[in-house]
């Protein structure tokens, strides 16, 4: 989505204006099971689709 609608001179902009990072993060040194996820996530969407 990125690539398709911003030029490049302003994807890091708009990349931080949403508080988003392209590069990889370190969670748990690269075991997805040790990725701490929000415990309440599950009810927020319940609810959101009720």
């Amino acid at each position: 989505m990125l690539d398709a609608h911003f030029p490049e001179s302003i994807r890091q902009d708009v990349l931080d204006a949403v508080g988003l990072s392209l590069e990889p993060e370190d969670a748990g040194g690269g075991d997805p099971a040790a990725r701490r996820r929000d415990p309440a996530f599950r009810d927020k969407v319940l609810l959101a689709y009720e």
